[in-house]
């Protein structure tokens, strides 16, 4: 991991502060001794961290976006997740000891970290520990599940639903959001062509369902991206007369 800073008290006004699992150790509160939080930003395509490499710190997303990817032995990519504000980045490697991804900034992203050593088992340690360990980005196993279990518009269509959620879950909007990842990479984590999700795009846009213009998608519909999540046949929407 890069060089990180010392962070204080900036940790009370930021607003992932609610779903982060570092929460705790920043404390404004005298009855849990602070652990040194650090920060490092990062600006696009820079890495936090490289598969294989020691695990040293924990680190936990404060602002921006990275993506989650595993090197296969041979030699190809795969994107198993994004992680934003409030996300623990590669949780898994508390159990082996090393980084099992890598992680790359999406755009300029903020991060802050601890070192695993100071995350000692005791009264304060210990609740941390298992949020992050239980809580190791829980999309990854939906991720898995949708890419075996659905055809290519359920997979668009619950990618775009599951961003929604997580979004409306740290008070920002739900139904309108910019995708800080590529078309490629989209289409990379969905195990898709990329002329597919782009033509997937075109037709949920055609459809009424969703508004998208460049990287900024809108949710029109969420009642009808539910319907194609779950393999319902939705009711098409009506046309508007020209």
């Amino acid at each position: 991991m890069n060089a990180v800073e010392k962070l204080t008290p900036t940790c009370l006004n930021c607003f992932a502060r609610q779903p982060c699992p570092l929460s705790a150790l920043c404390g404004d509160s005298e009855s849990h001794p602070q652990v040194p939080v650090g920060n490092v930003i990062l600006r696009r395509g820079q890495p936090l961290s490289h598969q294989g490499d020691r695990a040293e710190r924990l680190a936990v997303v404060r602002s921006g976006s990275l993506k989650c990817v595993y090197d296969s032995v041979d030699g190809r990519e795969q994107i198993v997740a994004f992680a934003l504000p409030g996300d623990v980045v590669d949780a898994t490697m508390l159990g082996s000891g090393h980084h099992d991804i890598s992680a790359v900034a999406l755009e300029t992203s903020s991060v802050c970290s601890v070192s695993i050593r100071s995350l000692r088992p005791d009264e304060a340690g210990l609740p941390i520990l298992l949020r992050c360990a239980g809580g190791a980005n829980p999309q990854r196993l939906d991720h898995t599940l949708v890419i075996a279990q659905r055809a290519a518009r359920a997979r668009l269509a619950w990618f775009i639903r599951d961003l929604a959620h997580r979004y409306g879950e740290l008070g920002l909007s739900g139904s309108e959001f910019t995708l800080s990842m590529s078309r490629h990479d989209i289409a990379n984590y969905l195990a898709l062509a990329i002329e597919t999700v782009s033509r997937l795009f075109t037709d949920l846009s055609r459809e009424n369902i969703l508004s998208i213009h460049g990287r900024v998608v809108e949710v029109l519909r969420p009642d009808l991206l539910a319907a194609i999540v779950e393999g319902e046949r939705p009711a098409m929407p009506i046309a508007q007369n020209q």
